[in-house]
């Protein structure tokens, strides 16, 4: 499933001119007109840099673009088994753009509870299409896999 850059934005109540600011001109989806879609993991990241962005600690920008690399180059079954195993905080993400958590809360994002809340926001918006009339046009989210 890929989300729309509006998805996103609604989602976390971002502003336009705010997620343009944080995802820069080359984020999202691969190839011509899916520069503006989102993976779920991508979402993810960009939760959490909009999080540690707007935190009293703040994150630069070029940090939070690392941020959004590492979990669009993750997948879900690789958090949900970092959650199995107690690690449910973000730590950070190293120079090889590897997405790495940790047990203890230091200054950082839940992710485990962030997943939770991205996972029942897309529901309410997918229950919300589903409740349109097909003669209708549908905007929101596309039935596309992730490449």
């Amino acid at each position: 499933m890929q989300l729309r850059s509006g998805n996103v934005r609604e989602i976390l109540s971002m502003s336009e001119k705010t997620f343009k600011h944080l995802i820069g001109k080359k984020m999202g989806g691969k190839g011509r007109g899916y520069h503006l879609h989102f993976s779920f993991m991508q979402l993810m990241g960009v939760a959490v840099a909009y999080q540690l962005r707007k935190s009293e600690r703040g994150c630069s920008l070029a940090y939070a673009h690392r941020i959004i690399n590492a979990f669009g180059l993750a997948t879900e079954k690789e958090l949900e088994k970092q959650f199995s195993i107690g690690f449910i905080y973000f730590e950070g993400v190293g120079n090889t753009a590897v997405l790495t958590c940790q047990k203890r809360p230091y200054r950082s994002v839940n992710l485990q509870t962030l997943y939770k809340h991205l996972n029942y926001k897309i529901k309410e918006i997918e229950s919300e299409l589903n409740g349109q009339t097909a003669a209708g046009r549908r905007r929101g989210l596309n039935s596309v896999t992730t490449v």
